[in-house]
This record gives structure tokens, sequence and C-alpha cells, in this order.
């Protein structure tokens, strides 16, 4: 799960929501699913979650980070 969200949602889909996704499922194991959307259409992206029983919400947390000027 921390891979699917490290290397597939934060590099390409927080530009675009402007926010980064954190994993707040617990899981831990190595998962296999196939995830497509149509970037034209930014309502795919939340569907296609949807379809793998995931949700997405927005809320503000603190969280540590290293910052590097």
């Amino acid at each position: 799960m921390d891979d699917f969200i490290n290397e597939y949602l934060n590099p390409f889909l927080s530009r675009s929501v402007d926010h980064p996704f954190i994993n707040k499922t617990n899981l831990t194991g190595i998962y296999d699913f196939d995830f497509t959307f149509e970037a034209e259409d930014p309502q795919s992206f939340k569907r296609e979650m949807e379809k793998l029983s995931f949700k997405l919400i927005s809320t503000s947390t603190s969280q540590e980070v290293l910052v590097i000027d």
C-alpha cells in the first residue's frame, strides 16, 4: 500500500489536487491490483479508487516533514 501511494499517487496526482496522499489504511502487505484512470476525466480517478473499495477524504493533520533549503 505504501508503494502505491509513494510511487504512484504522490508523484503524479498530488500536483493536480495540491495535497499529498497519506496511507491511513493500516494495510502493510503487498497487494496486486489493476488501477487505471483517464487523466482528462478527474472523476474517473475517484471512480477507480471506489472500485478498489478505497475512499479519498480531505482532512487536516499534523505531519512531520524534513525541509531542506
